[in-house]
C-alpha cells in the first residue's frame, strides 16, 4: 500500500489530500480536508481520522509527499515505524528547476527526468 499526501491552494485554503494505492494499482481517494496551512498539527489530526475511519497500516506504507516538512512530521507521529517516506520525482524536479533561469529549464527539466528515469 501507498499513500500519496499533497496539498493544493485554492484562493486562500488549501485543500489537503490523501490518495491510496492497492497492491493491485488501484486509485483510491482516502480523505480530504479543507484547511489554512499544511501544518503537522492539520496534518496529523488528518491523517489519525483515516485511521480512525479503518485505514489499515499494520503491514506497514509507503507515503508519497512534496517535501512539506509539516507533513513528513505528522507521518512520522502518527504512522511511526510502519511508514517509509518517499519524496515525489515530481516536486523534487519542479523545486530545483524553479531556482533556474527561465531559458534553462526545459533542459534541465529533461536531464533530471533522464536521471531519475536510469535503473541505477
Amino acid at each position: 500500500m501507498a499513500l500519496f499526501i499533497d496539498g493544493k491552494s485554492f484562493a486562500q485554503d488549501e485543500m489537503i489530500i490523501a490518495l491510496g494505492v492497492t497492491m493491485s494499482g488501484e486509485k483510491v481517494i482516502l480523505g480530504f480536508i479543507q484547511a489554512a496551512t499544511e501544518k503537522e498539527g492539520v496534518v496529523k489530526d488528518f491523517l489519525q481520522g483515516l485511521i480512525d475511519r479503518g485505514f489499515h497500516i499494520e503491514q506497514g506504507l509507503l507515503c508519497v509527499i512534496d517535501g512539506a516538512k509539516g507533513i513528513r512530521s505528522a507521518i512520522q507521529k502518527v504512522f511511526g515505524e510502519r511508514a517509509l517516506v518517499q519524496r515525489c520525482q515530481w516536486h523534487k524536479r519542479e523545486n530545483v528547476v524553479d531556482y533556474l533561469p527561465k531559458h534553462l529549464q526545459a533542459t534541465w527539466r529533461r536531464k533530471l527526468q533522464g536521471a531519475y528515469e536510469k535503473p541505477t
